[in-house]
């Protein structure tokens, strides 16, 4: 399946990201790209067509930071069993993985025993599956 981007469609999509969360390795904020969008939009839609028809991306896009986050601020801070990794994406593979979402959300399917990393559901609706 061919993936063609407009601007238009890079400019909605980009949007859609939430404003607040951690940059990765490139520094770039979504508040960059969401106020900088209707000129950066033909300027990625042009390039992630590009990626997308020679199958490519580039390991900038593929890397991510993992910063390590305290579980328990209580508990032994110099354990590294108190730790749990946390990656941060860059800001552009957010872009790219929404717009293969939208792309493929309707093609990919769940079971219906899944309930986490699904829309309108969470991990406590489990239980009701329960007999």
């Amino acid at each position: 399946i061919l993936i063609s981007m407009t601007s238009l469609r890079t400019h909605n999509i980009s949007k859609t990201i939430l404003v607040g969360t951690s940059t990765g390795l490139d520094h770039i904020s979504v508040e960059h790209l969401k106020y900088a969008s209707l000129r950066l939009a033909p300027l990625l839609a042009i390039c992630f067509t590009s990626c997308f028809i020679h199958g490519f991306l580039p390991d900038s896009l593929m890397t991510v930071l993992l910063v390590p986050v305290v579980k328990d601020k209580a508990g032994k801070v110099g354990s590294s069993d108190n730790y749990r990794p946390i990656a941060l994406a860059n800001t552009l593979s957010k872009v790219v993985e929404a717009i293969l979402l939208s792309r493929f959300c309707n093609l990919i399917g769940s079971t219906e025993n899944q309930f986490g990393f699904k829309s309108n559901h969470g991990t406590d609706m489990c239980i009701f599956a329960l007999k």
